[in-house]
């Protein structure tokens, strides 16, 4: 008798979507415009044939009542009825095999319903990967044979723009928040058009002698109205008056010019007290 145990390992979405030595997908972020058509491409650099199956699931990123962010995939959430595609998105193939070397572009194509507003909709693609000749380990131990099988599975955004679409931000009410290994620098921000901020955000702190005692830039997604922060050290902020200057722009490198959404760059200054 054999116990047969498949470990997955996920590679969430703000980073390359690239296994070492195994699978890669590019680009990592597929935009679908008008003419309903999209495409990312698949390399096997493995020496081994591997097994490739796409998936669709409506995802976004949340946040808690400090900011920190955390991954929801859950396709019954108000956001969910009102942006996703998952049910109007297809690939071409949607399993296939690659050998060794072997590289393959699969095609999305986007029907969604004739009442969709203008805006810009998203899902998420599961790629998975797994070796045709995937046991790492077998043994047998009193007839029991065990068999690991490593089944690797990659996540990019799909996002589909109709018609006017854009996006902006509006932060306020940044305050300072002591944890035990940091100092957290926490605001509100304000979605207010009909699409996802993918940007950048910097951040810089100054005390009352106008000395910079913190700056930083985070590439990041946001698909609702909340919190968000950036970390400190925990010593950079001690009692005082502070100058924050919060800046927003949906510049990024893994993104090309043309496939940005529409944004009017924003920067903010407030004075906070800690």
């Amino acid at each position: 008798m054999r116990l047969l145990l498949v470990l997955i390992f996920a590679i969430a979405l703000m980073g390359p979507a690239t296994l070492s030595a195994q699978v890669s997908i590019s680009p990592t972020t597929v935009f679908i415009g008008s003419n309903n058509f999209g495409s990312f491409l698949v390399t096997n650099n493995s020496n081994q044939p591997q097994e490739i199956a796409v998936e669709f699931t409506f995802g976004y990123t949340v946040a808690d009542s400090l900011g920190n962010i955390t991954m929801m995939f859950n396709d019954s959430t108000a956001l969910a009825q009102q942006k996703s595609i998952s049910n109007y998105v297809r690939s071409f193939p949607r399993s296939f095999t690659l050998a060794p070397g072997q590289r393959q572009t699969v095609r999305l194509t986007v029907r969604p319903p004739a009442d969709f507003g203008d805006g810009t909709y998203w899902t998420r693609v599961k790629v998975r990967s797994t070796p045709q000749s995937a046991v790492i380990q077998q043994t047998e131990v009193g007839g029991v044979g065990t068999q690991i099988n490593f089944i690797f599975e990659q996540v990019l955004g799909v996002y589909y723009t109709k018609g006017a679409f854009r996006t902006a931000v509006v932060p306020s009410n940044p305050t300072f928040a002591k944890t035990e290994s940091n100092t957290l620098l926490v605001y509100d921000v304000a979605l207010t058009a009909n699409s996802p901020f993918l940007g950048t955000i910097d951040a810089v702190v100054k005390d009352a002698n106008g000395r910079t005692v913190f700056e930083e830039q985070q590439t990041t997604t946001i698909f609702e109205s909340g919190k968000r922060n950036f970390q400190l050290p925990l010593d950079a902020i001690t009692p005082g008056n502070y100058t924050v200057t919060l800046s927003f722009s949906t510049n990024r490198r893994d993104i090309p010019s043309a496939e940005q959404i529409p944004m009017e760059a924003v920067t903010q200054t407030f004075q906070v007290r800690f």
